[in-house]
């Protein structure tokens, strides 16, 4: 197995089947079998956690005496009220359609959830789970469920993935808080009714609505993984590492606390690069000091000039590059005057004047004749980007000349860096150096 994929380990209730509310009526019946009131949202609120700690809990709201036979009790109604509800119940929007996505590129996945096996069997079997092929990992399985990490840790073990490659998904903060403690990377969804700021605040990266909301940005989930992204790029020769924050258009954004883990994992001599579409100097700030990077690209070329002072004396040991999209031989000028002020520039094929600010990872290539004139004219290196892939980086760098090249989406894959297309472009880019004489 490719031990640098994205593993997901996915809950089961509220996150691949629509049967968070089943489960709470099936627990009010239940407790009120026993003669025990309770109000329906009290019960949602615990959904998600093991079948003990979340009797436990309910009943020490209730000032009900706990005795092992109450618990096992409650457990056996639930299971059987549940069971009986459970006929009618649907995988939520996209959940299969996303774990065929998952099968289609090879994406190890796996089933990690609260309940057991007696509840979750039909459900499982409905969302047309192959057991032979899928090691689901249920409470019973396990010493402890959540919020403790032991399921998800099993469903680690049991795809062969080091936990610390593996994406959490589920609906609950539950879910998130187990995550966390298992030292996973976690995404929430809104569809066990939980909400949005809950998930974030539990630890959530990511939060989308359902698995069909999901499966439209699997590819920024699939970024999550690019600490290990990082090793291989620098393995394959990269000396700068980008990493994408949040931006009005454009693949590969990871969250602010992902860029901060990675960029203090990364070794120098190597660049942390933070992309910020940030346009002031008080927010670039305050965004590099929040990711912990050594440089700062800012990717908006319609900043006012006087920030690039205020940044080098809020924070003086980190790099500044400017990115100038080319737009036309106006942007020559552009360029010039923006090279007096920073470390470096970068030249690509955005449009922040477009409706939806267009800021970078267009895949578009732009005239590199401009982009020539920049490089004679500006007093700084300069980078080029912009469509630049395997095979069009030599006729890039015989055209432009430039201090260095800048690449996303043409080394990528899937959604993924490729190993083979990352070894071909620093191939190429050997091949343009040698044959201008820059060795």
């Amino acid at each position: 197995m490719d031990q640098r994929k994205t593993a997901f380990l996915f809950d089961l209730d509220g996150t691949l089947i629509d049967s968070v509310y089943q489960h709470v009526l099936a627990w009010q019946q239940a407790l009120q079998e026993s003669g025990i009131p309770l109000s329906v949202w009290r019960i949602h609120r615990k959904i998600g956690m093991s079948g003990g700690l979340f009797t436990n809990m309910l009943l020490r709201e209730t000032e009900c005496e706990i005795t092992p036979e109450l618990l096992d009790t409650l457990s056996r109604a639930h299971a059987t009220a549940y069971n009986r509800l459970s006929a009618g119940i649907d995988p939520l929007p996209g959940a299969r359609e996303l774990l065929a996505y998952l099968d289609r590129s090879d994406t190890p996945w796996t089933i990690a959830t609260s309940g057991r096996m007696e509840t979750a069997r039909r459900t499982l079997e409905n969302l047309g789970i192959d057991f032979e092929r899928t090691p689901v990992v249920t409470r019973d399985q396990v010493n402890f469920a959540k919020p403790d990490p032991d399921l998800f840790l099993t469903a680690a073990e049991r795809l062969g993935v080091p936990i610390e490659s593996a994406v959490v998904v589920g609906d609950s903060i539950w879910d998130i808080l187990a995550a966390r403690r298992a030292r996973a990377l976690s995404v929430g969804l809104l569809s066990g009714g939980y909400g949005r700021e809950e998930l974030i605040q539990a630890g959530a990266l990511r939060v989308y609505e359902d698995p069909a909301d999901l499966l439209k940005h699997i590819d920024e989930i699939c970024c999550i993984a690019s600490l290990k992204e990082a090793r291989l790029a620098i393995d394959c020769g990269a000396d700068a590492i980008g990493l994408v924050a949040d931006m009005p258009s454009g693949p590969g954004t990871i969250a602010d606390e992902l860029i901060a883990q990675i960029a203090v994992a990364v070794p120098p001599p190597v660049a942390t690069c933070l992309l910020t579409c940030e346009t002031t100097a008080s927010s670039i700030v305050r965004h590099i000091h929040k990711t912990q990077v050594n440089t700062v690209q800012i990717v908006d070329d319609e900043v006012h000039p006087d920030i690039y002072g205020a940044i080098r004396e809020a924070v003086p040991l980190a790099k500044i590059v400017q990115v100038v999209h080319v737009r036309g031989k106006e942007s020559i000028e552009k360029a010039v005057r923006a090279s007096e002020h920073v470390d470096s520039l970068l030249l690509d094929s955005g449009n922040p004047g477009a409706t939806i600010r267009e800021l970078g990872g267009t895949g578009r290539t732009h005239d590199w004749e401009i982009s020539r004139q920049i490089v004679e004219r500006a007093s700084r290196p300069i980078f080029l980007a912009g469509g630049i892939n395997p095979d069009n980086v030599e006729a890039a760098i015989t055209a432009v000349r430039p201090y260095g090249i800048d690449v996303c989406s043409g080394v990528r894959q899937d959604g993924r860096l490729n190993r083979e297309r990352l070894t071909r472009l620093v191939a190429a880019m050997e091949r343009a150096r040698k044959a201008s004489g820059r060795e």
